[in-house]
């Protein structure tokens, strides 16, 4: 259990170093969003491939940097994943 916890604060902190420093994004452009999850989600395979992670770990941590960080909401439509905060 405390593997996972490390696994997804790393998750979270790799997130906050590539909004912070490499990819701003525009938080009404889903587009940008759709680009960056997909970039992170392949960053968070890795990592969790390097960690020996289970594929939940990393796609509970992808679920939970989307909610958070990127806004997405897991109960809206299909047509629009992401919600203007």
């Amino acid at each position: 259990m405390e593997e996972n916890k490390d696994f997804l604060n790393e998750c979270i902190s790799i997130t906050n170093t590539t909004i912070d420093k490499v990819f701003k994004i525009d938080s009404n452009d889903e587009q940008e969003k759709q680009i960056l999850g997909a970039y992170l989600f392949g960053m968070f395979n890795g990592l969790g491939h390097e960690k020996n992670s289970t594929p939940v770990e990393i796609q509970g941590a992808m679920i939970q940097v989307a909610n958070e960080k990127l806004k997405c909401s897991l109960e809206s439509d299909n047509a629009k994943l992401c919600y203007k905060k």
